[in-house]
């Protein structure tokens, strides 16, 4: 087990780290896909085969630019239905509609992360650092009243910096006045959070619950976790 160090701060990732949004996202898609496969029969699982290659392509952008998450959603939506050679800009906003409104409605965090982060905030000064459009991160973290347990909230979207080049951090690093010794990331994504965190020579912690291994030929995290309560013995 890792000893825990005199670090000073804890950058938490947001998406799939403190709050499920993969259970969310895959609930939420699938009503935005039903409302399409109504109009045009096409299988919902169809919809997610070609979805997954949409967002691969997305996600390499890692949500630097300043759009809102409507733009973000219907640009992935349209390109979604021009895989089927479809082009129906009505229904693309109705598969926008449905999946916020589901989306929003079954906002949950993981069952460790309230009481963890009431407990860290007593020790370290805590920040989000997250990639996604700033209206639509905004928005949940309200929803979820998660604002007071952090010092601070870092979002790409507002910032125009990626975590994966470690420019997002190093923005941190510089606003936060912190040294990348005093510092532990959080995350559930290493090419994102991990290694990128390890470019600015800060410590991370993987919150690996698929038990994947790490990429070859890379470096390995400060440690691994598969469940949020088993930062404690590290860290208090």
């Amino acid at each position: 087990m890792r000893q825990a160090q005199e670090f000073k701060a804890i950058f938490f990732d947001f998406d799939q780290t403190l709050h499920d949004f993969r259970k969310n996202s895959f609930a939420a898609l699938g009503k935005a896909f039903r409302v399409a496969s109504k109009k045009y029969k096409i299988k919902e699982e169809d919809f997610r085969r070609a979805y997954n290659e949409v967002v691969k392509g997305a996600e390499a952008h890692g949500f630097r630019y300043n759009k809102t998450s409507m733009e973000y959603r219907a640009e992935r939506f349209t390109r979604l239905m021009e895989h089927f050679h479809i082009k129906d800009q009505d229904l693309v906003f109705e598969m926008v509609d449905a999946y916020s409104d589901a989306f929003e409605k079954n906002l949950e965090l993981f069952p460790e992360a309230a009481p963890l982060l009431k407990k860290l905030k007593k020790k370290y000064k805590l920040y989000m650092v997250t990639e996604g459009p700033s209206d639509g991160k905004r928005k949940i973290v309200d929803m979820m009243d998660l604002e007071n347990y952090f010092n601070g909230i870092f979002i790409s979207g507002e910032i125009g910096k990626i975590k994966s080049t470690g420019e997002l951090f190093e923005h941190c690093l510089g606003v936060t006045g912190l040294k990348p010794e005093q510092i532990l990331v959080v995350g559930d994504s290493y090419a994102r959070d991990i290694k990128g965190a390890m470019k600015c020579k800060i410590k991370a912690v993987w919150f690996n619950t698929d038990n994947a291994p790490v990429p070859k030929g890379e470096e390995k995290p400060w440690a691994q976790i598969s469940n949020l309560k088993e930062l404690e013995p590290l860290l208090l």
